[in-house]
């Protein structure tokens, strides 16, 4: 139990918080500085929202939702990482 709350603060402290960065800024460059993108912490705030939904409509504006920038954010790392090791061996 100790191991999956540590697990648990990993992931919500460290791991989401810099997948957020690396893909706020992917997002940004891609679409030349245009997207509306939410903040953090508004993770989690569209309950009714599936997990593949990428945008939310708030006042008819198009926002990038949190998980949306995480999951862009990590699979750019891992595409990344899996480049590098494939160029360096």
């Amino acid at each position: 139990m100790a191991a999956e709350a540590i697990a648990q603060v990993v992931l919500e402290v460290v791991a989401y918080p810099i997948f957020y960065v690396i893909g706020f800024i992917v997002v940004k460059i891609l679409s030349l500085g245009r997207a509306r993108i939410l903040a953090l912490t508004d993770r989690g705030y569209e309950k009714e929202m599936r997990w593949y939904q990428f945008f939310v409509r708030r006042s008819g504006i198009r926002f990038w939702t949190p998980e949306s920038i995480i999951l862009v954010g990590g699979l750019f790392t891992l595409c990344a990482g899996v480049g590098a090791y494939l160029i360096l061996s």
